[in-house]
């Protein structure tokens, strides 16, 4: 499955749309304030807001069902301080991610998803940024996985993609994003990515 989400409006409201990759409408979605964004699925709106620095929790009709926490994976100490690289540990329902973001040159900038070792999808960010307004692909292959990459790729709009104090301004920006951590730049799973298209040319 290949979704798009794309940022429509940015005031007096972010707005945002996700599409099937041909354009088609699916959900409406948005950041209504800062550190806080929704995606209105069938069964229900889903929110996504901060409850302190470093816990974001994911809401069902105002019931909890999920979290996001930022974490480090240690790789060695110096002068006895953890040096390494951050992940989120994003848990939906009973089913626990681990999301690396991986920064592989222009247009490369991808944030995966894993469960139990195994990648469930891929965000691709684009690096074209429009008047401030961010837009992301999905790639996944069940649509229960696409649900669970949506949810966080608007955790990302309302947190760490979010354009701050850009309130005015109109400006674009083509910025690459490159990750040095060898251990990140590995996790993106180019296989997945291709296993992803086939799918979608078999259907």
């Amino acid at each position: 499955m290949i979704y798009r989400v794309e940022q429509i409006s940015r005031l007096p409201v972010r707005k945002h749309e996700v599409k099937t990759k041909d354009g088609h409408f699916l959900y409406a979605a948005g950041v209504p304030q800062v550190l806080q964004s929704y995606l209105d699925f069938p069964e229900g709106r889903i929110t996504i807001q901060t409850e302190s620095i470093s816990k974001i929790i994911i809401l069902l009709q105002g019931v909890v069902i999920g979290e996001i926490i930022p974490k480090l994976c240690v790789t060695k100490k110096v002068l006895f301080l953890p040096i390494g690289y951050e992940y989120y540990s994003y848990r939906l329902y009973d089913k626990q991610y681990e999301v690396y973001e991986s920064g592989l040159g222009p247009n490369k900038h991808f944030y995966t998803l894993y469960y139990q070792g195994k990648t469930t999808g891929i965000i691709h960010k684009d690096d074209l940024v429009l008047k401030y307004r961010n837009n992301y692909t999905v790639y996944t292959l069940s649509e229960q996985e696409m649900k669970a990459a949506l949810i966080y790729t608007m955790f990302l709009e309302a947190g760490p993609n979010c354009h701050y104090g850009a309130a005015i301004d109109n400006l674009d920006s083509n910025v690459p994003y490159y990750t040095k951590q060898k251990e990140l730049r590995e996790k993106y799973n180019p296989a997945f990515l291709e296993q992803v298209l086939q799918q979608e040319q078999g259907r």
